[in-house]
């Protein structure tokens, strides 16, 4: 598995990476299969073939769309 951020190689497990520090799986710069760059819009990476987004990733942000924005900000208008 590779960093998402910088692109080095993660050991097995490892929660960090430790050549820039970022969490695993945060990130979006570098496949996390394979470590190429890929496009910035692209789903799939040409290296390797496989899905760069996770499809049922729970990361709760609506904001991929201009009504999502809207609803979100007022799903935190009592917190602002």
């Amino acid at each position: 598995m590779y960093c998402r951020n910088c692109g080095n190689q993660l050991n097995d497990g490892a929660a960090v990476c430790l050549s820039c520090g970022v969490k695993v799986g945060v990130g979006k710069n570098y496949c996390p299969h394979c470590g190429a760059k890929p496009d910035p819009l692209a789903s799939i990476c040409v290296s390797c073939g496989r899905e760069l987004r996770a499809s049922n990733s729970n990361s709760g942000s609506d904001i991929d769309s201009f009504g999502g924005a809207i609803s979100s900000c007022f799903k935190k208008y009592a917190t602002f």
